[in-house]
């Protein structure tokens, strides 16, 4: 994915997208119709639908989606709220798509404030935090690909969960790092 979101990135001419679009591993639907459509998660963002896993004043979080391929968490964080410290991920991916006002990265390289309308990809071992630095309300959504159970360790019933200390050698090269400013 991380390379298909890179492709489209770096496309000069619509004979390059289509390339990109061309090698990307999506399939007709096998003859069978495929998984079972009950399995579709449709839930409404806004903290109105969803389990609401932290309820303060300056901070709501929700997970939207739980599955195990993919956890979606909406979060909406108070001028100034501190998110999650500098850890890594060894196994899964983490991505961001902030929605409104503007959310700090902290990579091994520096911090990088990232506004609205703006899509962070993660692969493993890439050593990232974020917070909301700035003065104004912000909101996201956190994607975890696959899940590897993220809802229930926001929940705090996963202690085992892939979230780790930054390991000393700084992890992967943040250049590994997927930021696509979405139109």
């Amino acid at each position: 994915m991380g390379d298909f979101v890179r492709g489209l990135q770096a496309a000069k001419s619509d004979e390059e997208l289509r390339a990109v679009r061309a090698a990307f591993d999506q399939q007709p639907p096998p003859a069978g119709g495929g998984a079972d459509p009950g399995l579709v998660v449709v839930c409404r963002a806004g903290g109105a639908e969803g389990d609401v896993v932290t309820d303060r004043p300056e901070r709501l979080a929700t997970v939207l989606v739980e599955a195990d391929d993919l956890t979606i968490s909406e979060f909406h964080y108070g001028p100034g709220q501190r998110g999650a410290k500098p850890h890594v991920h060894r196994d899964h991916a983490d991505a961001f798509l902030v929605l409104e006002g503007e959310f700090t990265f902290h990579l091994r390289t520096g911090s990088h404030a990232l506004p609205a309308r703006t899509l962070l990809v993660l692969p493993p071992g890439v050593v990232h935090g974020f917070d909301n630095d700035s003065s104004a309300h912000a909101r996201c959504f956190n994607f975890h690909m696959p899940s590897l159970g993220f809802a229930d360790y926001m929940r705090g019933r996963n202690p085992g969960f892939d979230q780790h200390d930054p390991p000393e050698d700084g992890g992967v090269d943040p250049e590994a790092v997927v930021v696509v400013r979405l139109s």
